[in-house]
C-alpha cells in the first residue's frame, strides 16, 4: 500500500475496497486513507478483508478519513504492532478485531475521537497501546458512544501502558459484556457504562487505572443491565475517583448482588453525589 490512498466520490463510489485483500494487509509506510479528498463531506467506503499488520513493530501508522461514512476494521497490530490508529468519520465505525500499537518511535495512540456516530463491537476487543510492555504507552480515546452488536455479548479491555484513557458513554443502547481498563495515566470517564446479558451480569474493572478515574459528566455503572439473577462485580480497587469540578459530577454504581469495591472518592475534587445499590459486599 502507498503512504497517501485518495478517493472521492464525485463521479463515483470513492470507495476504497480491500475486503478481497484476504492474506493480510502489511503497512510499508505511514499510511493515509482518504476517501473524501475533494473536502465535500461526502466519503466513500473504506473496507478491509483480513488482519492489518506493521512492516516494524511501533513504526507504521493507519491514518483513515471517510466523511459519512462507516468504518469497519479487522484485527490491527496483532502480529506487528502500529505507530498509532487515527479514524475520522462520522459514520460510525465497527471495531471486529483488537487493535496493539506501541509508542516505540510514535505517539502509539489509538485515536477515535473524531468517531461520531457511534462505535460497534464485533467481537471481544483489546484495545493495547503499550504492545511493548515497557509501561509507556498511547492514548486510547474514544470520541463517540460504544455499543455491543448484540446486548452483553462483546467485552472491551483498554490497556494503556502510561497513556490517558477517555471513555465515552458505554453500552448505553446495546450493553457490554465486560469493561476493563488498566493504565497509569487518567482515566476519564464521559457517560454512563451498562454491562451484562440475560444471563450473567458483566464485571466493570478499573482497579488496573492506576492513574486515577476523573468524571468528565454524571456517571452511572449499571453492571446488570440484564436483570439477570447474577450482577457483575463494580471494582476500582484502589484507583482515586474524583469530579472535573468539584461538586459537579456524580457517580452512582448499579450492580445487583456484584461486589462494589471503592478506593479514595473526591478527595482532590469533591464529587456532586456518590450512590451504590448492591445486595453484594460492598467494600470501601
Amino acid at each position: 500500500m502507498c503512504s497517501s490512498d485518495l478517493t472521492d466520490n464525485n463521479a463515483g463510489s470513492g470507495n476504497v475496497d480491500l475486503s478481497a485483500a484476504t492474506g493480510g494487509i502489511r503497512l510499508a509506510a505511514d499510511v493515509s486513507i482518504n476517501t473524501d479528498a475533494a473536502g465535500a463531506g461526502g466519503g466513500g467506503a473504506a473496507s478491509f478483508g483480513s488482519a492489518i499488520n506493521g512492516t516494524a513493530a511501533g513504526t507504521q501508522a493507519l491514518t483513515i478519513s471517510t466523511a459519512n461514512q462507516q468504518v469497519v476494521l479487522p484485527a490491527v497490530g496483532q502480529s506487528t504492532a502500529l505507530k498509532s490508529l487515527t479514524v475520522t468519520t462520522t459514520g460510525g465505525a465497527v471495531l471486529n478485531g483488537s487493535v496493539r500499537t506501541d509508542n516505540t518511535v510514535g505517539s502509539g495512540d489509538v485515536n477515535l475521537s473524531g468517531v461520531a456516530g457511534g462505535i460497534t463491537l464485533g467481537a471481544d476487543v483489546t484495545l493495547n497501546t503499550d504492545a511493548g510492555v515497557n509501561g509507556s504507552g498511547g492514548a486510547v480515546s474514544l470520541g463517540s458512544a460504544l455499543n455491543a452488536s448484540v446486548a452483553g455479548a462483546q467485552a472491551l479491555t483498554v490497556t494503556a501502558g502510561n497513556g490517558a484513557v477517555t471513555l465515552g458513554a458505554a453500552g448505553q443502547t446495546a450493553a457490554l459484556k465486560s469493561l476493563s481498563v488498566s493504565t497509569g495515566g487518567v482515566t476519564t470517564l464521559n457517560g454512563s457504562v451498562s454491562t451484562g446479558g440475560a444471563a450473567t451480569g458483566g464485571n466493570v474493572t478499573f482497579s488496573g487505572a492506576t492513574g486515577g478515574v476523573v468524571l468528565g459528566a454524571d456517571v452511572s455503572i449499571n453492571s446488570n443491565a440484564g436483570a439477570s439473577a447474577t450482577g457483575g462485580a463494580i471494582d476500582f480497587g484502589s484507583a482515586a475517583v474524583n469530579a472535573t469540578a468539584a461538586g459537579q459530577q456524580a457517580l452512582a454504581l448499579q450492580s445487583g448482588n456484584g461486589a462494589v469495591t471503592l478506593g479514595s472518592v473526591g478527595q482532590a475534587t469533591a464529587l456532586k453525589s456518590l450512590t451504590v445499590a448492591s445486595s453484594g459486599q460492598t467494600v470501601l
